[in-house]
């Protein structure tokens, strides 16, 4: 009996201890965030920034403005979670130098000053990070707007890029962009002369590829997931090469009045609408071979 007693004494303090274990490395990483949070947010109040323009993964982007007798300055940086600086502080980066151009154009409409805030800057993952006055973003299943303005009818309005962890600045126009994923971003350029998509790599560099984007069949930008995209009713890798070749579906026939949003792969399945010669209404999920899964 006493035998029993202690194995099960052992087996009760033995999940006690796993428990009071899984509690403190909850605890830990609840403590971490807070750590990290509370370094940012004291580097603030002590005036070494004065907001935060944008995050991503570990980094901050932040900017200062100095408005004294010497002058006025719009500064930006780069620091990460634990209050190290990737970028110091300088007025002569691309963002620093965007704020202030941006800033001497009028809106067309209101005449009042553009400005570059908090709402055009955005974090593209891989290090990268984007600013505009308006460009919009596409993500699988949905997009959001980055800044107010439309640029329908342009080859859009420019973009400034920066690579904060190779420290590569440049800029570009676009009107529709992707996050990053495996090295590169997907990008357009609306314009009545040239439909065809582009890829953009971590350094900046801009590619032409030879599929083209069917804005006029009622499909928004599609989304660059699980590497590829969808377009003229194939699925392309980043480089511009078919992966998979639906056309023998009648997509462009279904409901996208409804949904204009083009089919996208996830986890390497995809769901896709189409109607058959009779006009009955469809709906399958394919994988990357195109069977029925």
């Amino acid at each position: 009996m006493k035998k029993i007693t202690l194995f099960l004494l052992s087996i009760l303090t033995l999940v006690l201890l796993c428990a009071c274990s899984g509690m403190n490395i909850s605890k830990d990483s609840y403590n971490e965030k807070e750590i990290h949070k509370t370094i940012i947010e004291k580097m603030q109040e002590n005036g070494e920034f004065d907001e935060i323009l944008c995050s991503g993964e570990d980094l901050f982007l932040v900017k200062k403005t100095e408005d004294n007798y010497n002058g006025f300055r719009i500064l930006v940086g780069v620091v990460n979670q634990n209050g190290d600086w990737i970028h110091n502080l300088s007025s002569t980066n691309i963002f620093a130098k965007a704020i202030l151009k941006e800033s001497e154009k009028s809106d067309i409409l209101s005449g009042n000053k553009a400005q570059l805030g908090t709402g055009n800057f955005e974090y593209l993952g891989e290090g990268i990070f984007i600013a505009s006055l308006g460009v919009t973003m596409h993500f699988p299943g949905y997009s959001r707007q980055i800044g107010i303005y439309s640029s329908t009818g342009s080859t859009g309005l420019e973009c400034y890029f920066f690579n904060v962890k190779e420290n590569i600045q440049i800029s570009f126009p676009a009107t529709d962009i992707t996050p990053y994923h495996d090295g590169y971003m997907l990008m357009y350029q609306s314009n009545r002369y040239n439909s065809n998509f582009y890829n953009v790599n971590t350094k900046g560099e801009i590619t032409k590829l030879p599929c083209i984007y069917d804005s006029w069949v009622g499909l928004s930008f599609p989304a660059y997931s699980d590497g590829v995209f969808f377009a003229e009713n194939k699925f392309f890798d980043i480089l511009g090469n078919v992966v998979l070749d639906i056309s023998e579906y009648d997509l462009y026939g279904s409901e996208y009045g409804e949904d204009s949003t083009p089919p996208y792969f996830v986890n390497g399945k995809c769901t896709i609408k189409f109607r058959n010669n009779g006009g009955t209404l469809y709906k399958a999920v394919i994988d990357k071979q195109g069977n029925f899964v």
